[in-house]
C-alpha cells in the first residue's frame, strides 16, 4: 500500500538541543539579531508523537537526522528577499508590555483541544461560556477562542502576540497569577484537522486523495503569497500539523471545504525585504513544502502537479 501508519522513533522526540544550536547556519548571526537567547524550535513537526502516514520503507532511510533537518529548516530561509534571524522578532524583550492582566478567573473552565501532539498545550472554553476582553469590551463565545500558555522567561514570548495581531487572529493576552512566569495568549480558534488525520481522506481513492492534497497545497501557497504582498511577512512553518482542513463527503465525492493556518510563534514568521516574483516564490514554496510534508505524506513523482501554486502563475 502507498500509505501506511507508523510511529516516529523516540530519538526524534529527544533531539539534543546542543546539536540543534550547532546546526544553525552562520549567516544568521547578522547585525540586526539581538543575540542567541535560546535555541530556535525548528523541525517541530518531527516531534509529534501522533501516528503519521508514510510510504512503505524504513523510517531511518526516509528521514534525515534531526541535526540535518534543523539545518535545512533554517537554510531554506536564507533567501535574498527574506530578513531571517532566528533570535529576532518584533516584540522581542517586550513581554511586560503585553502580559499584564491576570486572566486566571476567565479561563478556569479551560479544556485541552487535544490530548496528543502539539495541540495538547492549547486549550479552549466550553461552548456555553463567554470570554470578555476588558480593553476592547468585546465578548467571545468560549468555543470560538483558543488559549495558549507561554513561558515568560523566554524573551520572545510577545513575538507571537505581535504576529497574531498582524494576521488578525489575536484577541487578548494575560498572566496566570498563581503560576508566576506563565503567560496566556488568547486567539481566534481555527476549525479543522491536519489532513493526514482525517479519516475520510485516508480512506478516499488515490485519485481523490491526490486531488485534495494538491488543492490544499495550492490554497496554502496562494494565502501565504497574499500575506507577503499585503503584510510584508512570510509564514514559513506550514507543516502538516499547522494546516487545518475541513472536508465534505467521502470516497469519490470528497471535496475540500476550508483550509486554515495556525501557529504563528517564532521563528516561523519572517519579515520580507521585498516581494518576490510569483515564479521565485513558487520555487521556494515547492521546495519547502516537500521538506516539511514529506515525513508525513509522500506523493509519487508522477502524481505531482506541474505547479504547486497554479493560481500565482496564471
Amino acid at each position: 500500500m502507498l500509505f501506511r501508519t507508523i510511529v516516529l522513533l523516540q530519538f526524534i522526540m529527544d533531539a539534543c538541543t546542543v546539536c540543534i544550536a550547532a546546526s544553525i547556519p552562520q549567516r544568521m548571526a547578522t547585525p540586526h539579531c539581538r543575540g542567541s537567547y535560546q535555541t530556535p524550535e525548528i523541525g517541530r513537526s518531527l516531534r509529534d508523537r501522533d501516528l503519521i502516514s508514510l510510504e512503505a520503507g524504513s523510517l531511518e532511510r526516509r528521514l534525515d537526522s534531526q541535526e540535518i533537518r534543523n539545518r535545512k529548516w533554517a537554510e531554506q530561509l536564507n533567501e535574498p528577499w527574506l530578513d531571517f534571524c532566528p533570535d529576532d522578532c518584533e516584540g522581542f524583550g517586550q513581554n511586560s508590555n503585553y502580559f499584564l492582566e491576570d486572566i486566571s478567573k476567565k479561563i478556569v473552565k479551560r479544556v485541552p483541544l487535544s490530548r496528543t501532539g502539539a495541540a495538547r498545550n492549547i486549550f479552549t472554553l466550553p461552548r456555553d461560556s463567554k470570554y470578555k476582553v476588558n480593553s476592547s469590551r468585546k465578548t467571545y463565545k468560549g468555543d470560538d477562542i483558543a488559549l495558549k500558555f507561554v513561558d515568560l522567561n523566554k524573551r520572545n514570548a510577545a513575538c507571537e502576540v505581535v504576529s497574531l495581531q498582524d494576521f488578525e487572529y489575536f484577541i487578548d493576552a494575560g498572566i496566570v497569577k498563581e503560576h508566576p512566569g506563565i503567560g496566556v495568549i488568547v486567539m481566534k480558534k481555527q476549525p479543522g484537522k491536519p489532513l493526514h488525520k482525517i479519516k475520510a481522506w485516508q480512506e478516499a481513492p488515490l485519485k481523490q486523495k491526490f486531488a485534495i492534497y494538491h488543492k490544499v497545497q495550492s490554497t496554502v501557497c496562494s494565502k501565504i503569497y497574499d500575506w507577503i504582498e499585503r503584510r510584508e511577512l512570510l509564514y514559513s512553518d506550514f507543516t502538516p500539523l499547522n494546516i487545518l482542513v475541513i472536508l465534505d463527503g467521502k470516497g469519490e465525492s470528497i471535496r475540500l471545504k476550508s483550509v486554515k493556518i495556525v501557529d504563528f510563534g517564532p521563528p516561523g514568521v519572517v519579515e520580507t525585504k521585498y516581494t518576490p516574483t510569483p515564479q521565485v516564490f513558487q520555487q521556494f514554496f515547492s521546495a519547502r513544502w516537500d521538506f516539511l510534508w514529506e515525513p508525513l505524506v509522500v506523493i509519487p513523482e508522477n502524481e505531482r502537479p506541474r505547479s504547486a501554486c497554479p493560481a500565482l502563475l496564471k
